[in-house]
């Protein structure tokens, strides 16, 4: 998309939360004195582990750390990474992890019950089978089998409109673009359909990376979440008027604004609101490569 910075200048600083790109581990693990034979229960800040009886056949010193050394994905629930130690543990009958998440931390517009656990596994996130979602508790689970890294991370289901004209129009972004301000290339960018949302892939020419997740939920608005490996997330939401997709941040702080000029440009906008009234910060043109 761009650098999100653009948009949450120092004025909006408060409104523009970070989404924690691959860095290390940030917060000490919770550990127990040892879990044998016998079970038992592990809390972290974020997370509990609940190991049955004879799923361990030694006492391990179990441990739950909070960790944001996971990929950058406009999927996951930002921050929710956590990692399972000691590493090469294994459970003869499956522990059950629970992970927290607050109401901020997923793409906006989700449907909650579609949350489920996953681990990274090869530098990607796998669904863990057999897992559930609790939106009143704020909560995913699903049993385990190994220490390892393990995230919160939507799932599309039926909250998105797959069928009709509707779904498709934010498709004339699709494609393989430079985004240019005047004769300057500020970076390259990459739009495709996957199923029924649009995933963008940026890449800035100053080296970040930015990517998103946009879709037409059941109440017709539009919603996408933006994350970038300099730790921003940007939460929209709004619908095409007039030809145009506009969508606004979540706080009513900024709005972008995509404006199809011809097959092969697209004009991008992004502007700062106050009192109702917009001021653009951000004036470029998507040029299809």
């Amino acid at each position: 998309m761009r650098l999100h910075t653009l948009l949450c200048g120092a004025a909006l600083a408060a409104a523009c939360g970070g989404s924690g790109g691959p860095a290390g581990p940030s917060v000490p693990p919770a550990t127990t004195p040892g879990v044998g034979v016998a079970g038992g229960t592990v809390v972290g800040p974020t997370s509990r582990l609940v190991v049955p009886a004879n799923a361990l056949t030694a006492t391990v010193g179990l441990t739950l750390r909070n960790t944001t050394a996971v990929p950058l994905d406009p999927y996951a629930a930002v921050g929710t990474g956590v990692e399972v130690g000691p590493a090469g543990t294994t459970f003869s009958m499956p522990a059950t992890l629970a992970l927290r998440y607050t109401a901020e931390q997923p793409p906006l517009g989700i449907d909650a019950r579609e949350l489920r656990l996953h681990v990274l596994e090869g530098g990607a996130w796998r669904l863990v089978p057999g897992g559930a979602a609790d939106p009143g508790a704020n909560e995913v689970t699903a049993p385990i089998t190994a220490a390892g890294v393990y995230g919160v991370r939507w799932v599309v289901g039926a909250g998105v409109v797959c069928q009709g004209a509707e779904a498709r129009q934010f498709d004339f972004w699709l494609g393989s673009w430079d985004l240019t301000v005047g004769t300057r290339v500020d970076g390259v960018n990459e739009i495709v359909r996957s199923g029924c949302v649009i995933e963008e892939d940026f890449r800035s020419a100053g080296g970040s990376r930015g990517r998103s997740v946009s879709f037409l939920g059941t109440d017709r608005l539009w919603y996408q979440t933006y994350i970038d490996s300099d730790g921003h997330r940007l939460p929209l939401r709004g619908a095409l008027r007039g030809g145009n997709m506009v969508l606004d941040h979540e706080l009513g702080v900024g709005r972008a604004t995509w404006i199809p000029l011809e097959r092969d440009r697209v004009r991008f906008t992004q502007e700062s609101l106050s009192g109702g009234v917009g001021t653009i910060t951000y004036d470029s043109v998507y040029v299809r490569r």
